[in-house]
């Protein structure tokens, strides 16, 4: 156990982050504490912050380019894990099981680059479910009509009425 120094509640050692130049290779404030602190000076710093980002990234473009091509794989299975739940391999097998194809108009989908082709997670946005992969253009397509059955139905209604059917 160990008192933080901030908020002098007696706590876990887990509740403490690691830092090889503090007392004992832990710091003094709790993370709860911290990461209060953390919030209010990017709050309170934004201008200072966002001119030092900018200047760094000018400065460093070669490297960040670089850094990036060489994670991207880490990226990606960051960004499926947090927003999904899902691993690089589970997208895979998802992929494999629908051969490929969009649940939505079923058209042949890859797992690469950046067009129109590309598979997306689809989820539920009010449950968090994941429902399948989407092409690219479905995904945005659901997306403008903010997943409304309604006004899906609605847009089909139109298009038959136009003749577009």
């Amino acid at each position: 156990m160990k008192k933080c120094s901030k908020c002098k509640v007696e706590k876990s050692i887990t509740e403490f982050s690691k830092n090889k130049d503090c007392r004992g290779g832990i710091r003094n404030s709790c993370r709860a504490c911290n990461n209060e602190h953390n919030r209010q000076y990017r709050q309170t710093h934004k201008k200072e912050i966002a001119i030092t980002t900018a200047l760094y990234r000018q400065l460093n473009k070669e490297k960040i380019v670089e850094y990036a091509r060489a994670h991207k794989e880490n990226r990606a299975d960051y960004h499926l894990q947090r927003n999904h739940g899902l691993s690089m391999g589970q997208v895979r097998e998802m992929f494999s099981s629908q051969r490929g194809k969009c649940l939505v108009c079923e058209k042949q989908m890859n797992m690469e680059g950046r067009n129109s082709g590309r598979a997306h997670v689809d989820h539920n946005h009010q449950t968090g479910k994941n429902r399948g992969l989407i092409c690219d253009n479905c995904n945005r397509g659901l997306g403008f009509f903010h997943d409304n059955i309604r006004s899906l139905k609605n847009a089909i209604i139109y298009l038959g009425k136009m003749g577009m059917a």
